[in-house]
């Protein structure tokens, strides 16, 4: 059997606020996990200045730990998760994400085999939704919540943090190896910390074989919610654009990609069809980058001054 010391390390890194119920879940099929041949960390950091997950448990890895961090934001908690792993670096880091469940026993050592075997810096897997029961038929039929998904080892040209694997190596050669604190109350730090890794040349592959599930609450498998969250993908697009083109510039891809979207929506209307995903994609985010221009930002995970 192989020894401790000669095991790799894996961090799987969790950021959590008032999801409780969801944790506990995440956290039992974490405990499931195949780690055979590694040596795995679970960090979990609650957002929650009450600290309302404190009571959470674990025994399924070598080690668990539970971070409170008061300060709002996600990028608070995920800089905490990576300060915390700093004093005993893994070898690679997952994030996952608390309401999220991974679907298999080997979900994790998928993950992190793939990397081995293909000797990249990181691998995203795919992220499937799972709504409450009542949820408008023509959201779930039409793929509104489903993510782009590719065969397995090919390249990605984005990153998020809700179903991925990242070398400790490679994120310590960014100029500053954390989450930007600019983007905590619009979401969107992951995508903006892939982009810089992208700018590093990073090699970053599919793994389709390791799929979580993602639960959407009632609040959020409905349109408002979604025409919302749409519009604020497109703020970050072009939040990342302009550091490369200027206002103008991005200010017409959005309008284009948002007549585009339009265009779409309505020749599928004029057949007698629902709207098309591509369409209502197009058309929100074209407008959040063109909003994104002119100052007006979706602010998501802003919360009030009382919490």
């Amino acid at each position: 059997m192989t020894q401790m010391s000669e095991m790799q390390s894996a961090a799987i890194a969790v950021a959590t606020y008032r999801r409780n119920d969801s944790l506990r879940r995440l956290l039992q099929s974490l405990a499931s996990q195949v780690h055979d041949g590694w040596e795995v960390r679970v960090v979990v950091v609650d957002n929650d200045p009450a600290h309302g997950a404190a009571a959470a448990t674990y025994d399924g890895a070598d080690s668990f730990v539970m971070l409170h961090e008061p300060r709002p934001g996600i990028v608070a908690a995920r800089n905490r998760a990576l300060q915390e792993l700093a004093q005993q670096p893994p070898d690679i880091i997952v994030f996952v994400d608390d309401d999220e469940e991974p679907m298999s026993s080997d979900w994790l050592i998928t993950l992190l085999e793939s990397m081995e075997s293909w000797s990249c810096d990181a691998v995203i897997g795919p992220v499937l939704p799972a709504f409450p029961p009542g949820v408008s038929p023509e959201l779930v039929s039409g793929g509104f919540f489903e993510r782009k998904r590719q065969e397995s080892g090919t390249p990605v040209g984005w990153g998020t943090t809700n179903n991925t694997a990242l070398r400790w190596s490679t994120l310590q050669k960014l100029d500053s190896p954390r989450f930007d604190p600019d983007f905590s109350e619009s979401g969107g730090s992951d995508a903006e910390l892939f982009w810089r890794l992208m700018r590093a040349e990073a090699s970053v592959l599919w793994c389709e074989e390791a799929p979580v599930k993602e639960y959407f609450p009632a609040d959020r498998a409905q349109w408002p919610w979604l025409r919302r969250r749409t519009r604020r993908l497109g703020n970050v697009s072009a939040r990342l654009k302009l550091r490369d083109h200027s206002r103008v510039f991005v200010a017409f891809l959005g309008l284009s990609r948002s007549v585009l979207g339009t265009l779409i929506i309505l020749a599928a209307r004029l057949r007698g069809r629902p709207v098309p995903a591509r369409g209502f994609d197009h058309k929100y985010k074209g407008i959040g980058m063109v909003a994104e221009c002119f100052g007006r930002r979706v602010r998501e995970y802003q919360r009030p001054r009382s919490t």
